[in-house]
């Protein structure tokens, strides 16, 4: 059941509900240490691409 009408505006919501299909297949098939160490090493990343812009966009280096 989506809560919009329209393609367009119920598309978003059956992306949704196959992204929480997903992250339940993920966390019933994965031990949570090894999906945490893996989000962590993701968000390291991410934080680690986010500080580089920021710093070329600034042009402060070390």
């Amino acid at each position: 059941m989506t809560t919009k009408k329209g393609m367009d505006r119920a598309s978003s919501d059956v992306g949704l509900i196959f992204t929480v299909y997903k992250l339940r297949r993920i966390f019933n098939l994965v031990r949570p240490e090894m999906l945490k160490e893996y989000l962590r090493a993701i968000l390291c990343r991410i934080l680690a691409i986010s500080d580089l812009d920021l710093l070329q966009k600034t042009g402060q280096y070390f």
